[in-house]
Order: structure tokens, then C-alpha cells, then sequence
């Protein structure tokens, strides 16, 4: 996952002692200073921000990816011992989990015909939680990340709704039976299909 910049270069996080804890002792700044305590939490809430909240890491522009280039691109991800099967003969090879989306830990698999990444499938799946509310939520990220939806399909158990960029496409799927809740965010090519075939 890419990383950010914090503001001014601190370092946030040595192991006992804060950068607060640290000038004082060294005698750099009095315990008093609220400018110093507002530069401070600034950069500890940026670098929470980059660590926690990174929606567009895994999106449409990694379709077509060479495979070799996916574990350089995200350190966590990695090759499953047996593939799953996919749509149109595809096989979901590599996994990364717990991706940030809408708040939420997607696992995201990357299926690939030859050795290209061909679809992209982030799953997120609960017990007991307010389906519809984290599909208004997700769906307000991806309105946020991608434009306005262009198409949405209501049904009792079943929800979709789609976005189109000019490379790709991106779908987000709501499914609820009984206590569990199931969402699935993907991304293809470019195909002229609603999210109800999926």
C-alpha cells in the first residue's frame, strides 16, 4: 500500500516516549507550548489518516498489470496456494488483505487471465451488522472516488449499483440473508453491462 509524507518529517511513534515527552526532556521547548501541542496532534491526526485511510490503493488502474509487478506495488499481498475460478475462465491468484474501503477491511482478489490482472473483486462479509448502512456509505465513497453512480438496481436481498470511468468499469454489490451481510466491489474492463449479471 502506498505511503504518506508526514508533515515536517517527525517521527510519531518511538516506542515509550512521544516527540512532546522527548523535547521536554532535552529542554527544547517549555511543557506550556500550545503551538508546539497543536503542531503535534496536526501531525499525528495526518499520519493516522495516511496509515488508516487509503480508498484509491487497489482501483481500475491496476487492470492489466503483469502479475510479477502486484507483490512491488502491495507488500502485503501474496500468491494463494489454489486459485479460485472465476468468470470467463479466470483464476483469482493473489490475494491482499484487509483493504480499506468506506472504513471497512475489503479483501481484495486479483484474477488474471495469462498473466495479467483482468477483474479485480474486493469482498467484505459480516454478521449481524446494518447491511444498509454500509452500503450507503460505500457507495457514497465510490460516488466520491469515481463520479456520480450511473445505474442502481434495488431488490429485497440484493443491491447493485455502477460507475464507468473511460479505461474501466467499477460495480459495488449488496447482499443480505438473514444476520449476514455481503459486499463486493469490482473492477473491469470496460464492458457495456449493468451490475446485475455480475
Amino acid at each position: 500500500m502506498k505511503r504518506c509524507a508526514v508533515p515536517l518529517g517527525l517521527a510519531l511513534t518511538t516506542p515509550g516516549r512521544t516527540p512532546l515527552a522527548r523535547g521536554h526532556a532535552l529542554g527544547l521547548w517549555p511543557r506550556g507550548s500550545q503551538r508546539l501541542r497543536a503542531l503535534l496532534a496536526a501531525a499525528t491526526l495526518a499520519s493516522a489518516v495516511c496509515a488508516w485511510a487509503d480508498p484509491g490503493a487497489v482501483d481500475g488502474a491496476v487492470l492489466g498489470l503483469d502479475e510479477s509487478a502486484l507483490p512491488q506495488r502491495f507488500a502485503d499481498a501474496y500468491r494463494l496456494a489454489r486459485p479460485l475460478l472465476g468468470p470467463h475462465g479466470l483464476r483469482g491468484a493473489w490475494q491482499l488483505p484487509a483493504t480499506l474501503r468506506a472504513g471497512l477491511p475489503f479483501d481484495t482478489i486479483f484474477y488474471l487471465r495469462g498473466r495479467q490482472v483482468q477483474r479485480i473483486e474486493q469482498r467484505w462479509l459480516a454478521t449481524g451488522s446494518s447491511c444498509g448502512e454500509h452500503y450507503a456509505s460505500l457507495s457514497a465513497s465510490l460516488d466520491a472516488q469515481f463520479g456520480p453512480h450511473t445505474g442502481a438496481v434495488p431488490e429485497v436481498a440484493q443491491t447493485s449499483t455502477t460507475w464507468a470511468s473511460a479505461e474501466y468499469s467499477v460495480a459495488a454489490l449488496q447482499t443480505q440473508v438473514g444476520g449476514r451481510c455481503a459486499l463486493l466491489v469490482l473492477f473491469e474492463p470496460r464492458l457495456d453491462r449493468d451490475a446485475s449479471a455480475l
